[in-house]
């Protein structure tokens, strides 16, 4: 199993996970940072391509 965070490593808000697993991608959340705005809120996503995310679960 390999996990990356691409948001909230060390800080609060802008969390995501991205899992890969058995051949699978699964990405895990994708929030906003509440002190930032636009882009700059954003998950680091340039580092995924999208197409190779099988799976993406929002929790609450």
């Amino acid at each position: 199993m390999r996990m990356t965070p691409l948001g909230a490593g060390q800080e609060v808000g802008r969390s995501c996970l991205l899992l890969e697993y058995k051949g699978k991608t699964i990405m895990l959340d994708c929030g906003l940072h509440p002190a930032y705005t636009g882009l700059t809120a954003l998950p680091f996503l340039d580092e995924v391509d999208p197409s190779t995310i099988d799976v993406l679960l929002i929790s609450q």
